[in-house]
């Protein structure tokens, strides 16, 4: 295993300060962002701002914002982070160091989740917001909603996936997914907790991985010994335990989730046989 140049660990290190700073900057400013919309919207103060060559203000708080912001801020982004910023008001509010811990879509289903049933927001589901991956949180906040919801409008998280793939590769992919979907006991099993394209797609997954297993093993092994050893100038190497770094396993935690039937879908698509 070749040995990190100390130059560039340095250099490393500084940047990856950098970057923790400046994005501890980002999530602060977030939620100061979203307390100035709140402010000015529940008050109206735009109408007391004048807007841009003009002595009169803001007829409107949208015009307001996309005037100040340059257009950048959509009005989605604007309400999520008024949103946000709610979490840290009234009842079961979260302080905001904790807030600026939370990625930003979990923080918008804990929000989702306050509106609902302030109670709801406990010290363990705060937890999971701070620690989990926004798709394992968004099978978690969802089955904590569910329980507010009469059985008829439960429903299972939605994720939307965007890939910018060439034409023929969307046929091929989708044309696999209606392959998959005709397969009894794998796709065709019963089970509706799932909806069919999802479990087409994990069916997919789990077969490709299947065919290429020994491939992508032997690829991230030489990876993982290809890749240079950091340790830095006070250390010593001999003390520096070697040691693979385990990821969390976002599927895993989701597919938990569905063995525990914490996934509820609405109204399923009813499954005919072929």
């Amino acid at each position: 295993m070749p040995k990190a140049p100390q130059t560039l660990v340095r250099e490393a290190n500084e940047a990856d300060e950098l970057l923790i700073s400046s994005w501890r900057g980002i999530k602060s400013n977030e939620l100061e962002f979203g307390h100035a919309c709140c402010w000015i919207s529940e008050k109206k103060l735009h109408q007391y701002i004048p807007s841009k060559g003009s002595r009169k203000g803001f007829i409107s708080f949208e015009a307001y914002i996309s005037q100040r912001t340059g257009g950048e801020c959509s009005d989605t982004r604007m309400r999520e982070c008024m949103r946000i910023y709610q979490l840290t008001q009234g009842d079961n509010a979260i302080p905001a160091d904790v807030i600026c811990e939370i990625p930003h879509k979990n923080a918008v289903r804990l929000a989702t989740i306050k509106k609902r049933s302030p109670r709801k927001l406990t010290k363990a589901l705060i937890e999971k917001a701070r620690t989990e991956d926004t798709l394992a949180f968004a099978v978690t906040a969802q089955s904590v909603i569910n329980e507010t919801l009469p059985v008829e409008e439960q429903e299972q998280p939605w994720e939307h996936l965007h890939l910018r793939l060439h034409p023929l590769a969307v046929e091929r992919f989708k044309e696999c997914i209606e392959d998959f979907k005709l397969i009894p006991g794998a796709v065709r099993d019963g089970d509706r907790s799932l909806d069919l394209e999802s479990k087409a797609v994990l069916a997919i997954v789990a077969a490709a991985r299947e065919f290429a297993k020994e491939a992508i093993e032997c690829a991230k092994r030489e990876a993982r010994q290809n890749a240079p050893e950091v340790t830095t100038e006070t250390e010593d190497p001999a003390k520096v335990q070697q040691g693979d770094f385990v990821a969390p396993d976002a599927a895993e935690k989701i597919a938990t989730a569905l063995t525990e039937k914490r996934v509820i879908t609405r109204n399923p698509e009813p499954e005919t046989a072929n």
